[in-house]
């Protein structure tokens, strides 16, 4: 009995992560061309090195506008990059010297023509809040 109220007690306590969820709205997606839409959440250290995400998701694409949940995200400092991967090839494809000729974008819409510093696409999520971030593909 004693245990079980410890057990209890400890989970009140606030030694379990905090998280909060996260809802992307992707725009300007080409509907003509297809293909699957990529979108990963990234943490300071690994944005945003293909295959480094802290959380991903892809889907077929449906519309020129799609929104992406993730729920339980931890309490922290992120940022987002999201691509239509029109080939299918599971990359982002570029050309012979290295721009994207696959519609991408990234949280805050920053980049133009090479990622952006984790600085300029960051945002933060808090305990127990819901946000909504919007990315406009190029």
């Amino acid at each position: 009995m004693y245990r079980l109220l410890f057990i209890i007690l400890y989970l009140l306590s606030g030694d379990t992560p905090h998280t909060g969820r996260l809802i992307v709205q992707v725009n300007g997606i080409n509907t003509g061309e297809g293909g699957e839409l990529y979108t990963a959440v990234f943490t300071r250290e690994n944005f945003p090195k293909a295959g480094k995400q802290f959380i991903g998701k892809n889907c077929v694409i449906s519309a020129k506008s799609i929104s992406i949940v993730f729920e339980n995200i931890p309490a922290g400092e992120y940022a987002v990059a999201s691509f239509q991967d029109i080939d299918k090839n599971k990359k982002l494809k570029t050309n012979f010297i290295g721009i994207p000729t696959e519609p991408f974008g990234f949280s805050n819409d920053a980049g133009m023509v090479r990622p952006p510093s984790f600085e300029r696409s960051k945002f933060i999520i808090k305990e127990n809040q819901s946000i909504q971030i919007s990315i406009t593909l190029r």
